[in-house]
């Protein structure tokens, strides 16, 4: 892969941190587009020009600033439209193409291309119509978005439906299984049934299937529950800086449920966990303090420190001004 040289004599990897600036960039135009919603960043992960611009940038010999201006002056004229997201190609794929994959494909990007409105205006009814069409080509993402739009189906319905996509290989479809399983009264619930279907997502990365997992683990029935198995699919989610995982692990080892009380690590784990969106691993922080031993403080916050140096592609920092008190 081609690199060019910064001014302070680095070089960069146009295949990589190009990559992950347009894709910081696509994230922070859908969070606008539809106010934060978590599932968009999901998806706008999904976004097939990326990889088609740093091929066109590379070519071009563009420096970082000229990408990154490039790539703005896209969004804002029709980005989405670019390479794979030019929505006539598309239709014309998804209606005459010889190949059933780029049949299926091409339903599936225009479904998405309207349901969060990528480059045009929402409109789920065309959105809908997309997914249905990659659903009856038995595309298995096509086959669970289709089931956003039945809002009117009984949950044993949904349920056979993600499971036709299940089969096919969709790991959304898997997860959504466990979740509709969890809904159900606690004495028909069926917790192996959603770990098997949360474990099929998770092989297949989905990471809401780790966090799923561990809570099943800790929380479960009497037959399910496996402290172990939880720290382990916890630790799968932290490492994507999954907070409610993070902040899961400090009740683990602060309840004793790894085998002893080791209030250290439990800390290590609530300052990791300290960030704008809920207020329990400060809670807990002003809870363990006063009962802490000072080696066992500077412990936690070096432990807390090496465990994010360790992960330097969260971009994560320890937030210790939110605790002001935690002064090893």
């Amino acid at each position: 892969m081609k690199t060019i040289n910064l001014e302070d004599d680095k070089t960069w990897d146009l295949g990589s941190e190009l990559a992950n600036e347009f894709k910081n960039l696509i994230h922070e135009h859908i969070i606008e587009q539809r106010e934060g919603d978590d599932d968009n960043i999901w998806h706008a992960a999904l976004l097939g020009h990326i990889d088609a611009l740093v091929i066109y940038i590379n070519l071009l010999q563009f420096d970082k600033d000229q990408a990154l201006t490039l790539f703005n002056a896209l969004l804002q004229s029709d980005g989405p439209r670019h390479q794979e997201w030019n929505i006539c190609g598309l239709e014309a794929r998804a209606k005459n193409s010889n190949d059933i994959f780029d049949q299926q494909e091409a339903c599936h990007r225009l479904g998405h291309i309207y349901k969060f409105g990528i480059g045009v205006e929402i409109d789920l009814d065309r959105a809908f119509h997309f997914f249905l069409q990659g659903a009856m080509l038995e595309h298995p993402e096509s086959m669970f978005e289709t089931t956003y739009f039945l809002t009117d189906l009984d949950r044993e319905k949904k349920i056979l439906l993600l499971e036709k996509a299940a089969v096919k290989g969709s790991a959304a479809a898997h997860y959504n299984i466990g979740v509709l399983l969890g809904e159900c009264d606690s004495s028909d619930r069926n917790d192996a049934l959603q770990i098997h279907h949360y474990r099929l997502a998770a092989a297949r990365d989905f990471v809401p299937a780790y966090y799923n997992l561990g809570w099943i683990y800790q929380n479960g029935s009497a037959d399910v529950i496996d402290f172990q198995q939880a720290i382990f699919w916890y630790e799968l989610a932290a490492d994507k800086n999954h907070l409610e995982a993070i902040n899961n692990l400090g009740e683990i080892y602060l309840l004793g449920q790894s085998g002893k009380i080791d209030k250290a690590e439990a800390l290590k784990w609530f300052l990791l966990a300290i960030n704008d969106e809920f207020d329990d691993p400060e809670v807990r922080i002003t809870e363990i303090l006063p009962t802490i031993t000072a080696a066992d403080l500077l412990k936690a916050v070096t432990d807390a420190e090496n465990w994010i140096a360790d992960r330097p592609y969260l971009k994560k920092t320890l937030q210790l001004e939110k605790v002001s008190y935690v002064k090893p």
